[in-house]
């Protein structure tokens, strides 16, 4: 997968007080975590086109966010059973996760508290965000 296949450019809505991801500043991309309000808030007004004719905030070339990769997944406690390039399986307690590869989608089985999510899950943000809604 090349550079720009690793990263994808998130929606504004997205962009909360916690969300790791890279910022550019002059020539250098800089890891982050936003921790601050404020500093959103400058992202969002001070460096980019506000807004294209549909109304969407533009942030290509100003943030980035790497897609979900096996790795981070396992950082998370999720322990890795078996799988393939374009599927793979984890596990963490009596949970399952099918991972469909970086920025597609995943499935997790939540057999304790019986949710289920099935659906898109680009980043580590977002599997943080789905794992703590499922309570897991």
């Amino acid at each position: 997968m090349s550079t720009e296949n690793k990263y994808f450019t998130p929606s504004i809505e997205d962009i909360r007080v916690g969300y790791e991801c890279e910022y550019k500043n002059r020539k250098n991309w800089v890891k982050t975590v936003l921790i601050d309000p404020e500093i959103i808030r400058t992202i969002a007004f001070d460096s980019l086109t506000l807004y294209n004719n549909r109304n969407k905030y533009l942030l290509e070339g100003i943030i980035r966010v790497p897609y979900l990769t096996k790795e981070q997944i396992k950082a998370e406690g999720w322990k890795f059973e078996y799988g393939l390039t374009d599927h793979m399986y984890f596990s963490k307690g009596r949970c399952q996760l099918i991972w469909f590869g970086p920025g597609k989608s995943i499935e997790i089985q939540n057999p304790a508290n019986l949710p289920t999510y099935i659906g898109e899950c680009k980043d580590i943000n977002t599997f943080r965000y789905i794992t703590k809604l499922l309570g897991i």
